[in-house]
């Protein structure tokens, strides 16, 4: 065991879930990886996180503690996660497409709060260009403190949607009927409508330039076939072929390279 330290943060896919106890080091990454590099590593991902969630515990760890490598797995964007204003911050509730987690969920306000969010103020353009933003943000934050990082695409967010639309004089093309709906085709002018698309694509460039393992390529979860324990989280097969990608990306780079 070497000195060198990693930090893990993300949702269940980076947590402790999906796999039973006993399987957690054989199969689950984070413990992979840290046992091919011989490292210590603390996991600070949590079920059912939101980007915003993980974006202010990323900055938290590291204000903490200096890791040698820190991993972040993006989650799902429209995720939320919602503390309680006349409690202590150790008091949290997630909100996961209108399901509630975490603590005091079965509270009727909870409830009545998650349908509520999702049923009228659940904005997925606002939720991508935020999250978009907490990635700027945060990147550049770790840059500053000069902390090694590899980001993680761990949904697709659809992030291809918008990069593939194309615009010229006879109007749009590859739009999808996902982003019709979005973007209020029927009810909104093309000039309206391409300056939006054009926001998230100047945003998407910028994002793309961090340190990223998959940013141009799948998700971390492409796979329904290959589940973990619980039959909900990917399985060994993908989280082998996530450890090699990592371990590739990180000799490539000397992450964690012996002194």
């Amino acid at each position: 065991m070497t000195d060198k330290k990693i930090l893990f943060d993300g949702c269940s896919f980076t947590a402790n879930n999906g796999f039973k106890t006993e399987n957690q080091c054989k199969f689950h990454w984070p413990h992979l990886l840290s046992q091919h590099y011989q490292t210590k590593f603390d996991n600070n991902a949590i079920s059912g996180s939101s980007n915003e969630e993980i974006f202010h515990r990323v900055i938290s760890a590291t204000q903490r503690n200096s890791y040698n490598v820190v991993f972040v797995q993006w989650s799902e964007v429209s995720r939320q996660w919602v503390y309680w204003g006349n409690d202590t911050l150790n008091r949290f509730t997630i909100i996961n497409q209108g399901l509630p987690i975490g603590f005091q969920k079965d509270r009727p306000e909870v409830k009545q709060y998650a349908k509520l969010h999702y049923t009228y103020f659940n904005n997925y353009y606002v939720n991508l260009k935020k999250w978009l933003l907490q990635v700027l943000a945060l990147g550049g934050y770790l840059r500053s403190i000069s902390q090694p990082y590899v980001f993680i695409k761990g949904f697709e967010n659809s992030i291809s949607r918008f990069t593939d639309v194309e615009y010229s004089n006879n109007g749009f093309k590859n739009i999808s009927p996902f982003l019709k709906k979005l973007l209020d085709f029927d009810n909104e002018p093309d000039n309206v409508i391409l300056e939006r698309i054009n926001n998230i694509q100047v945003l998407l460039n910028k994002v793309q330039q961090l340190d990223w393992l998959n940013f141009d390529s799948k998700s971390f979860v492409d796979s329904k076939v290959d589940l973990s324990d619980d039959f909900l989280h990917p399985g060994p097969q993908t989280n082998t072929q996530l450890t090699e990608q990592l371990i590739l990306y990180c000799n490539q780079l000397k992450l964690l390279a012996n002194e």
